[in-house]
């Protein structure tokens, strides 16, 4: 066992500003790894014991920082939500 995080099969928590139509709001979302890159999870699809995302964004690696606690990260830079606003 060890206490290094295991980037490619965790789900980690991101502090973000998302960009929902003309609105911008800062919010926190789940945040996973995938062949070392970083994505944010907008939406996750599929049954509870079988999830998967749904909607998930790229983010920019340069722009992901540690926010001091164990798994959370803060983004700095903007994330434009790809639905349709109601």
């Amino acid at each position: 066992m060890t206490d290094k995080p295991d980037f490619e099969h965790g789900v980690y928590r991101v502090m973000h500003k998302v960009k929902m139509g003309d609105v911008e709001i800062i919010t926190e979302s789940d945040l996973i790894f995938l062949k070392g890159e970083p994505f944010v999870v907008l939406e996750w699809g599929g049954s509870p014991t079988n999830q998967f995302p749904s909607v998930k964004l790229q983010l920019d690696p340069s722009r992901l920082l540690p926010e001091g606690r164990p798994g959370y990260f803060l983004y700095d830079g903007l994330v434009e939500d790809p639905r349709t606003v109601h």
